[in-house]
């Protein structure tokens, strides 16, 4: 099996592109964020059989979902460097790292006291 970090995947491309210029501004990765969760919501409507398979592309749910991703950790980059210009490569990954960690903790947490089941060894619900 395969391990890859797609956060420190995804900042390799979103540094070589850099923080600046006109499609690289927090309002338009916005856009293109909110043009991949409509193309995830098509995919997920076609698995479920609410949609025509015509209507599905080729990438299907999980091609979408890295999208997603793809976008959502290039917003953050974007923000983080645009905020602190000066930090390094591996900075900006620990930031979004651990900032990512604690959320997930959080989320963990509050099914926790609501009564969710987590898997064991996973910390999954």
């Amino acid at each position: 099996m395969v391990s890859i970090n797609i956060i420190d995947e995804k900042l390799k491309g979103s540094r070589y592109l850099g923080y600046t210029g006109h499609q690289r501004t927090l309002d338009f990765m916005l856009a293109k964020l909110m043009e991949e969760v409509g193309e995830l919501a098509t995919e997920v409507n076609v698995e479920l059989g609410r949609l025509p398979q015509e209507k599905g592309s080729v990438d299907g749910v999980m091609g979408e979902v890295a999208d997603v991703i793809n976008c959502a950790v290039d917003i953050a980059f974007i923000y983080i460097k645009s905020q602190h210009p000066n930090l390094s490569n591996q900075q900006v990954a620990q930031m979004l790292g651990e900032r990512g960690k604690a959320k997930s903790d959080r989320w963990i947490n509050r099914l926790r006291q609501q009564g969710g089941e987590i898997h064991p060894n996973t910390n999954q619900c």
